[in-house]
């Protein structure tokens, strides 16, 4: 029925609980015992001739009306909400829902980023000592023209770059600008080699 969300929870907010819907017998012959007498004798009137078929719904509106706690009384009257009350109280329980979901997505962004550097930490590690080797295979794959050898180049690559800034960043770039000048007659590598922002 496209209803906002926080505007009907703010509005049943001084709904009596659904699980009190069904009243029991029992307290239903209490409160009508507690009725006038005349007012009985009206209903069981309406309800014998069965003109009005809404009767039942209204004595029982009566009975849990009754039973509510009622509206909070300022100043000796009783207040109700305005529709200005319920709309602004609904805009302040959606702000404070979607800053409350707002941080619980930052969080978990964090926490996916550290375990994503904490797994490419790993990866590095494997490699490290072995850049003489990568760089070997880098040329090998390079020399062979084929677009999948090309994107595992650069694969290749950007572990390289990863595994020099933990160090002496200059000879990666060097050794880089070196690849660069050997394929400048590949436009495909290096189309793939500036997409990795190498």
């Amino acid at each position: 029925m496209h209803l906002d969300r926080d505007l009907v929870e703010i509005a049943a907010e001084a709904s009596r609980p659904l699980s009190a819907a069904q009243p029991e017998a029992a307290h239903i012959a209490a409160w009508l015992g507690a009725q006038l007498v005349g007012t009985k004798d009206e209903w069981l009137a309406r309800l014998m001739i069965g003109d009005d078929p809404a009767l039942p719904a209204d004595l029982l509106q009566r009975f849990v009306a009754d039973q509510s706690p009622g509206p909070t009384a300022i100043g000796g009257t009783a207040s109700r909400r305005t529709a200005d009350d319920l709309l602004r109280a609904a805009e302040t329980r959606r702000n404070e829902r979607e800053r409350i979901a707002a941080e619980k997505a930052a969080a978990a962004k964090i926490r996916r980023e550290r375990e994503a550097a904490a797994t490419r930490a790993r990866q590095l590690d494997l490699l490290a000592g072995r850049e003489a080797q990568l760089w070997t295979k880098v040329e090998e794959l390079a020399t062979t023209r084929l677009p999948k050898d090309y994107d595992e180049a650069v694969r290749l690559l950007v572990d390289l770059r990863d595994l020099s800034a933990r160090g002496d960043a200059t000879v990666f770039q060097s050794q880089l600008a070196g690849f660069r000048s050997a394929h400048m007659r590949k436009p495909s590598l290096l189309a793939r080699l500036q997409q990795a922002g190498l």
